[in-house]
């Protein structure tokens, strides 16, 4: 079964764009305004980290993904594109043999 590249980038990881965006600046802005959010919670251990790396991180790698199905997507679409070539080139070096000019 073949997806259409912009169907695979919009799953459910760019869904999730944009609560991660709003994690990382609320986050950020918890850092810069809250002192004890810079400290260490027994909870959940170290705070910096689940406010801003976490999200950060997660960013990276739903952008790294999406980028990697489009990239894929754009190598399949040029294997075609020069599976189709030689073809071409095989009719026109044909014509060319026959004197027939190739259009």
């Amino acid at each position: 079964m073949r997806h259409h590249p912009r169907s695979l980038a919009g799953s459910s990881s760019s869904a999730l764009l944009p609560v991660l965006r709003a994690w990382l600046a609320l986050g950020l802005l918890a850092l810069v305004l809250l002192p004890p959010a810079r400290g260490f919670s027994q909870a959940i251990g170290w705070l910096p980290f689940w406010l801003v790396a976490a999200p950060l991180l997660m960013l990276a790698l739903a952008e790294h993904r999406q980028m990697a199905v489009l990239v894929g997507a754009l190598a399949r679409r040029r294997r075609r594109l020069h599976a189709r070539r030689p073809q071409a080139r095989l009719l026109r070096g044909r014509a060319a043999q026959r004197g027939v000019r190739a259009a």
